[in-house]
């Protein structure tokens, strides 16, 4: 009998404490979470900003997949909304970098869902992307 109180002692307190380690972590996630939402809404620069809904949605992609393809799409939008008018090929070329990273992502999240022919489509896009990326480098450096 007094074994049986032990084992339960024991098997209450295992519990116990991976009940609390669970719920820091969740907490530490929520928390990061919220001071990046913070800095997003004081951020007044669009790259800061891209690096901060980055960050995000690896937090959320395992998670809250529906967030992570919210947050995505508003990183595509400010890279194209900037690939229209950037006249700095630098910076030009870190837009299309971060807009292929952000369709490769969202071609992730379509095909997770089973969705495989619009996956493809976002594949598709990121890869054209990523080409245009790489080759562009070399073009600058022959112009010089």
């Amino acid at each position: 009998m007094r074994n049986l109180k032990i084992f339960n002692l024991v098997f209450i307190f295992l519990f116990a404490g991976i009940f609390i380690h669970s719920q820091e972590v969740v907490t530490r996630a929520s928390t990061k979470i919220e001071l990046i939402k913070r800095r997003i809404k004081k951020s007044r620069v669009d790259t800061v900003k891209i690096k901060l809904l980055q960050q995000w949605s690896t937090l959320v992609f395992a998670t809250n997949p529906d967030k992570d393809l919210e947050l995505q799409k508003e990183v595509r939008e400010i890279c194209t909304e900037h690939l229209k008018k950037e006249e700095n090929p630098y910076l030009k070329q870190w837009f299309k970098m971060q807009k292929s990273e952000a369709l490769d992502k969202t071609a992730s999240y379509y095909s997770f869902m089973d969705k495989d022919k619009k996956a493809l489509n976002f594949y598709s896009a990121s890869c054209k992307l990523s080409l245009i990326h790489i080759s562009e480098p070399t073009r600058l450096l022959s112009i010089s």
